[in-house]
């Protein structure tokens, strides 16, 4: 089973982070994907972001989306 994590990202930049961390923490052993949503804030959050993102060697597949993209899941709007 796919398990998504969907997380908004709005001037967070001082918790991104271990937000981040967290996420690349987990134990589960399925398919992760983790969408950080960014709602066009004023601080480096994605710039914090994309840099982890890059750097980042784990299982969990992970990237950053404007506001207005969806995911890649099976709910669709009709």
């Amino acid at each position: 089973m796919k398990i998504s994590i969907i997380v908004p990202v709005y001037n967070v930049e001082q918790y991104i982070k271990e937000c981040f961390d967290s996420i690349a923490a987990q134990t589960y052993k399925g398919d992760i994907e983790c969408i950080f949503v960014d709602d066009c804030g004023q601080d480096k959050s994605v710039e914090i972001l994309e840099k982890m993102i890059a750097g980042y060697q784990g299982g969990i597949s992970a990237q950053v989306r404007k506001s207005v993209d969806g995911p890649s899941g099976m709910l669709t709007e009709d």
